[in-house]
């Protein structure tokens, strides 16, 4: 009786792929096979792994103020030699000490680079914009990955070709330290609220004229790049004969590589409940922190008057007594 001997061998393609949720992340290979030999070192290849696949955290601002924004970018690091087949965070990152919100990625893409001066391809897994809520050195966690990556090995199969071996292998960034420096005490307003960045501040009224008991709407708005969503907005200053029915939100924020940017808006629904006087609504100022200029920094609305006659009408004149108390 004669025996027949067959060998079972995979092709790959002289391409290694990683395999994401966005599509493949492909990197050269010298090795297509897999290894199907179970009397190889696996710790040996986890370790070769380990040095071919690297996980950066790199921050845009290292000793930034209270409340100042930056930018936390992690990247994947890639050796051309292995492939990566899948990846996945293990727990979850977060940010003791700071306000976060997390930049929307459009689908990985595939750079070139070089990590400790030798060819790497890179991916950015992820870019979050992070505000200190607290002074002196904070410490920013590391991110954690679960990576299964295919590596070479020195072993050969029936036809001479080198074999490959799948592994898993944990790769984690490093603690990031930034030096948080803490609001200057000189010149700070007394009513400052905590707003840091660089504002634009306007206060709109939406009719000119009114009638009789028609209502009207004040609009506080404040536009820039900066903590948005970590203050408060003035509230206008008006006569307990004008009734505010309403108050309404209408923030348009967003997040990027500069930090937060958008506006901040509270719209007042007002009316007004008595006639034959003049209503003032006084000028309203916004304080903040610029950190370009590394100053306070304030500006102030015009001065409106409501003015209501005997016979109903009613009329909002603006800009009267202008005052530009913007500095």
């Amino acid at each position: 009786m004669k025996l027949k001997l067959y060998i079972l061998f995979i092709l790959l393609p002289s391409m290694g792929t990683i395999f994401t949720q966005n599509g493949p992340f492909n990197t050269k290979a010298e090795y297509a096979e897999v290894s199907m030999n179970a009397s190889i070192d696996k710790s040996k290849h986890i370790d070769i792994a380990s040095e071919k696949i690297h996980v950066i955290a790199e921050i845009s601002k290292s000793n930034p103020y209270l409340n100042q924004g930056f930018v936390l970018e992690h990247k994947m690091y890639v050796s051309p030699d292995i492939s990566i087949n899948n990846w996945k965070e293990i727990g979850s990152l977060k940010f003791t000490n700071f306000w976060s919100q997390d930049i929307a990625e459009k689908p990985f893409k595939i750079h070139e680079g070089k990590y400790k001066g030798k060819p790497y391809r890179y991916v950015i897994l992820k870019r979050t914009v992070l505000y200190p809520q607290k002074t002196g050195e904070l410490t920013i966690e590391p991110l954690t990955l679960n990576i299964s990556t295919t590596v070479p090995t020195k072993e050969r199969d029936a036809f001479g070709r080198f074999v490959t071996e799948k592994i898993d292998i944990t790769v984690a960034s490093e603690n990031k330290i930034v030096d948080v420096k803490p609001l200057p005490l000189e010149g700070k307003p007394n009513n400052f609220t905590g707003a840091v960045g660089t504002f634009d501040f306007t206060v709109k009224t939406d009719k000119n004229p009114l009638h009789t008991s028609e209502i009207f709407q004040i609009s506080v708005t404040v536009k820039g790049n900066g903590n948005l969503p970590l203050f408060n907005l003035p509230n206008p200053n008006v006569s307990n004969k004008l009734k505010v029915s309403q108050l309404e939100s209408a923030d348009e924020i967003r997040s990027d590589l500069t930090g937060v940017n958008g506006l901040k808006k509270n719209v007042y629904i007002l009316k007004v409940i008595t006639h034959n006087e003049k209503y003032t609504i006084a000028p309203i100022t916004f304080n903040y922190f610029n950190p370009k200029t590394e100053r306070y920094e304030s500006k102030t609305s015009d001065e409106y008057v409501i003015e209501v006659t005997s016979n109903g009408k009613q009329e909002i004149r603006g800009k009267i007594n202008k005052k530009n108390k913007n500095h």
